[in-house]
């Protein structure tokens, strides 16, 4: 698993719900073409 990946799953399990790709690119500091 990459990096990235590992990032949005560690933070979509800190929000408990789901999140748009513009709301996890938000939170993570990622882009959301990553």
């Amino acid at each position: 698993m990459s990096e990235v990946e590992e990032i949005v799953l560690n933070t979509l399990k800190e929000v408990g719900k789901p999140l748009r790709p513009g709301e996890i690119a938000e939170r993570t500091g990622l882009d959301k073409k990553v």
